[in-house]
C-alpha cells in the first residue's frame, strides 16, 4: 500500500547516536542530552544569525523608554521597529512619520489640484486661449505652493524655539500661560 519510509536523520537523533544512546537507554540521561544538544544547537543558532543581523543594545531610563513606547505605538511599530526606523531616517536625513496633520494639509491641497485640473479638462473646449493660460498658470502656481510647504514643513522642519517665538507673538495669552508656568516651576524644586 504505501510505502515505509526511513525517519530522516536529524541532528539531535546524530547527536544521541554518537552519545551512544537510544529510546532504550534511561529516560534521565535521554532528558538531560537532549537540553544539552538543544543548549549547543540555540548557541550556534544565536551566533550565526548575530553575523548576519548584529544586534545593538540600548538602555534607556523610564522616563526615555515611556517617551518611546508611546511614539512606537502611535506609529503602529514596535519599540525596536521604531527605534531602526528612526535611527535610519535621523542617517538619512528623513523622516520616520511626518506629522499626521502636515500631511493632510498636503492631502487637501492635492485635492484641490486634482479639482483644476479635472475643471480645465472639463471646460477645455469653452475657455479661449487666455482663459486656458490663466488656468494653466493658477495651477503651476498651486504647484510651486505645495512644494514650498512640502520643503518648509515636511524636509525643513522648524526648530522648536522658532515654533515658540512665534506662537508667542501672535498672541499674547500663550506668553502669559507661559510665564506663570516658568514663574511655578521657578518656585520648586526640581
Amino acid at each position: 500500500m504505501f510505502p515505509i519510509r526511513a525517519k530522516k536523520e536529524s541532528g539531535l537523533r546524530n547527536y544521541l547516536k554518537e552519545q551512544g544512546l537510544t529510546k532504550n537507554s534511561d529516560p534521565k540521561l535521554l532528558e538531560a542530552a537532549k537540553r544539552t544538544y538543544q543548549r549547543h544547537y540555540n548557541r550556534n543558532y544565536k551566533q550565526q544569525r548575530r553575523k548576519e543581523y548584529p544586534e545593538v543594545t540600548v538602555s534607556l531610563s523610564q522616563n526615555q523608554y515611556h517617551s518611546l513606547t508611546q511614539f512606537a505605538q502611535g506609529h503602529h511599530l514596535t519599540l525596536a521597529s521604531f527605534l531602526r526606523e528612526a535611527a535610519l531616517a535621523y542617517c538619512n536625513s528623513t523622516f520616520v512619520v511626518p506629522n499626521h496633520a502636515q500631511v493632510a494639509s498636503v492631502e487637501q491641497k492635492l485635492l484641490l489640484m486634482q479639482t483644476d485640473v479635472h475643471m480645465i479638462a472639463k471646460h477645455l473646449k469653452k475657455l479661449s486661449i487666455a482663459d486656458l493660460s490663466q488656468a494653466y498658470t493658477a495651477l503651476e502656481d498651486r504647484f510651486l505652493q505645495l512644494e514650498q510647504y512640502v520643503t518648509q514643513r515636511l524636509r525643513e522642519p522648524r526648530q522648536v524655539e522658532e515654533i515658540i517665538k512665534n506662537t508667542l507673538q501672535s498672541s499674547s495669552n500663550y506668553s502669559l500661560v507661559i510665564r506663570r508656568l516658568l514663574d511655578m516651576y521657578d518656585h520648586q524644586d526640581l
